[in-house]
Order: C-alpha cells, then structure tokens, then sequence
C-alpha cells in the first residue's frame, strides 16, 4: 500500500500526455509541464507559440468567485486521464528559440487540485487517505509493522507512486484500528521526513467524500487536533492505483506550526498509560458520526478547529461562537422542548392589539412610533439568554460563575472592547474550550467524562460536574 506521498519536482511532464480540455489556457500548447512548489502550491507550465488563442473569461474588476476552471489531459500511450482544477494562469512571458527561430510563449498557472483516473473501480479496491497535522504526545494501541521493501514502484511520467506493504505484526504501536458506523478503517501514523503527510487512513472500502470528511472531522475532535486532508489513492488487490486526488491546503493556518498544544477533549487513553483505548475512542467517534447532520457538526466543528488557531484576545469569542452554534443545532433537533414564543399565538394576538392600541393613542410619530411599534412585535420572542438557560437545564450542565463570567465576556473582543486583563482573557479560553466539550460529551452521550482544563494539573472529571468545581 502507498503509504507515504512524495512528488518528484517534476510530477507529470510533456510527452505522454495531450491536452483534451485547455480551460482559460492559451491554446494549441507544444509542452507542458506540472510541478510542487514547496509542498504547498500546484504549478502548471505551457508553452506556445505566436497565433495560440485563449478561451478565458474576462469577468469584471474586483469580482469575486470561486474558481472552478478546469483543464482536463489524457494519457497518449497508456490509459490515463488528469484533471487540474481551479487553473488560474497568473503570467506569461516570451523568449526566442534560436534554434527552430521562433517565439515561443510561456504561461504559467496555479491550480488548487490535481485529480488522476487510471481504471474503473471494483467491490475490493482499497482507499488511502493523506492526512498530516497529527502530532501529539500519545500512542496508538495497535501493532504495526512497515516493511520497507518497495514493492512497486509506479511511474506515469514522472508521477511515482511509491507502494510499500503494510503488515500487522507484534513491532511498534503505530497504528488505530476503528470500525464507525460499519465502516472498517486503520488510522496510522508514520515517521517523520520529506512526504508531505505524516500519517493515513485505509479504509478497506472506498468511501464517498462526504462519509470521509465526518470522519475525519470527528477524529480530529477526539485527538484535540484538526487533520489536514491532502488528498487519497484507491488501489486494487494487487496494489495497481485506480485513482488518486490530491489538493493543496488552501488556509491560511501554517499546519506545522505548534500554536497550540493538542488538547483531547475526554480521557481516550488507558489509566496511567498515554495509550489510546480502542473501545473509548470508538465510542466517542461513533457518537460525534451519528449526531454529525443532526447537530450540524460540519459547521460546528469549523468554527471550532479555527478557534484552536484564533489569537489569544480573539479566540474566547471564536469558542463562544462554537457554543451558540451547537446550540442553535440542538434546539433546532429538539423544538418541542424550547419553543420560541413566551405565550400562545391567540393569547398573544389580543395583548399585542391591546399594546398597538395603548400606542396609537399616545402622541409619538414616526419614526419612533414604527420603533416601538416593532418592539412590540418581538415582545413574545423567547429571549436568546433563556432559551441558553434552558438549554443547559436540558443537557443537565450548570454553569458556576467562573463558567457564567466567561460566558458573558465571550465576545468583548468581538465588539471591539479592549482588556487588558490577559490573564483573565487566558483563563476563558480554557474554560470556554471546556464548556463546549462538556456540550457536546453530554448532547452526543460520547463520553461520561471530560479534562477540566482550568484547574491545575487538568483533573478529569465527570461531564456533570462544572470547571474549576470538585466532583
């Protein structure tokens, strides 16, 4: 199995390949070329000559879009297609071929993701996924052993696919074996050096991307660290690649950078030994996959690894955004429990007349009349601070004070209020950060217990019982 992705400097060069859809590129090309750049930027390189045209778009000024160009090639001798999507040309220059004694144009493109199609697939084709941003201080319980010897080594002009054997023997803990929502998968972790990923998962049956992506937002959730999606390669049984896809990380967080330290959310290792527990860890993965569209943890958990990476006066009001967020999505899945109208609609109706009434008789124009007029109208809303009361009632969480403090002064930052209390502002990181794994612990029944992150010496303790409080 491929199991570390390396790119040569040259991935795919000219000659075996032709051009079946050229997109915004000027066209017809004489040569091509696609490179890495610093493991963090595709680059396609073309050549032309005087009297090539483009088919490009020229859109207005300062419009903004997402890009999906796309320029498709195909194999010339052997059966093989490449897509390059998002190709935006940024430059183009002449020189002078003194020996064919012509011009030749040169254009140069980014691209964001690189897909290749070899062979249709079949019921045992195994997937890989590339996944790095894995580092953290624990150990994974199953025994892996990674025999180096090269078993294929799979070249399409300069693409390699370096294929290497992974079997289970009794060697290095380095591997994590889970089965989520029947889905068998091998999460494995892999030494450091010049690959771009440093870890993968096998799925032993190809999984659609959307299936994928819960996993791996789940996953991260457990392990405290988000996972960088790279990209995957699908192979038979007898290890020939069926297709592989590959994308560049298009945030703006350096990935590699150690700007926080990963932070489990609850206990997923055996007592005294930083070794995962196959058993808890599952459990919890499995909860956070099952409740993944009902509480609309897509959006929840993005606001969440972001808040990981949100500067210290800023990162408060990122968790409190995680909270509100997983709230709106519980009570949104739980409507007869918080019904958002103080009293009944025809009880209402005659106290609202009776209020317009009372406010017509009075003096006040407009447009302070239509104000009020307004308020009026919002008066039988549930207020947003006791529908947040009896969420918390709900999931038997009560906030202390120190919870309740940090809860109010979540969005300061947000509202443009300077502190200068950075301890404080510290502090409620870390209790916020908590009281959203207490959440989502206790509303996905993942796990009885959480890390209290605040108190010294990061004491666990049950979900039920508050940060900084003893069980």
């Amino acid at each position: 199995m491929n199991s570390y992705l390396y790119f040569n400097e040259k991935i795919l060069d000219n000659q075996p390949l032709e051009f079946i859809e050229y997109g915004p590129l000027y066209n017809p090309i004489k040569s091509q070329k696609i490179e890495l750049i610093g493991n963090t930027r595709f680059e396609l390189i073309t050549q032309y000559q005087k009297g090539a045209v483009s088919d490009s778009v020229d859109f207005p000024v300062g419009e903004i879009r997402q890009n999906n160009d796309t320029v498709m090639l195909k194999g010339k001798y052997v059966d093989l297609k490449v897509k390059l999507i998002g190709i935006s040309p940024y430059h183009r220059f002449e020189s002078y071929n003194h020996e064919e004694q012509t011009c030749i144009f040169t254009e140069k493109s980014e691209f964001r993701q690189l897909y290749i199609y070899y062979s249709d697939q079949h019921l045992n084709d195994i997937q890989i996924e590339y996944i790095s941003n894995t580092d953290a201080d624990y150990h994974l319980p199953d025994l892996f052993k990674m025999k180096t010897t090269q078993i294929i080594n799979y070249t399409v002009n300069q693409l390699r696919i370096n294929q290497t054997m992974l079997d289970i023997e009794h060697n290095s803990a380095t591997a994590l074996e889970m089965i989520i929502h029947d889905i068998k998968l091998y999460f494995i972790r892999l030494k450091k050096n010049e690959s771009i990923n440093d870890a993968v998962i096998i799925y032993e049956k190809v999984q659609s991307e959307e299936v994928r992506r819960k996993i791996r937002d789940c996953l991260s959730f457990c392990l405290g660290r988000q996972l960088q999606y790279i990209g995957y390669l699908i192979i038979d049984n007898e290890n020939r690649p069926i297709e592989c896809f590959y994308q560049i990380n298009e945030s703006n967080i350096n990935f590699d950078s150690d700007s926080y330290v990963a932070l489990m959310p609850a206990p997923l290792y055996h007592p005294n030994r930083n070794i995962i527990d196959k058993d808890k860890i599952n459990k919890l993965t499995n909860a956070l996959f099952n409740a993944y569209d009902k509480y609309n943890l897509k959006n929840v958990l993005w606001i969440y690894f972001n808040a990981l990476y949100a500067p210290r006066h800023f990162a408060a009001a990122h968790f409190g955004a995680c909270i509100e967020s997983f709230q709106s999505a519980y009570l949104a899945a739980h409507p007869d429990d918080f019904p958002y109208k103080l009293i009944e609609k025809h009880e209402w109706r005659k106290l609202q007349n009776k209020l317009i009434q009372v406010l017509n008789d009075t003096n006040i124009c407009d447009p302070e009349l239509s104000i009020l007029k307004n308020k009026i109208n919002q008066l039988n809303n549930t207020p947003k601070s006791e529908l947040t009361k009896r969420f918390f009632e709900h999931i038997n969480i009560n906030l202390n004070t120190i919870e309740s403090s940090a809860w109010k002064e979540r969005n300061n930052a947000a509202h443009g209020k300077h502190s200068e209390k950075i301890v404080i502002q510290i502090k409620n990181i870390y209790i916020l950060r908590c009281l959203f794994h207490r959440m989502v612990l206790k509303a996905t029944k993942g796990s009885d217990f959480y890390f209290d992150y605040f108190s010294i010496g990061c004491p666990v303790k049950e979900v039920r019982t508050s940060i900084g409080e003893e069980d």
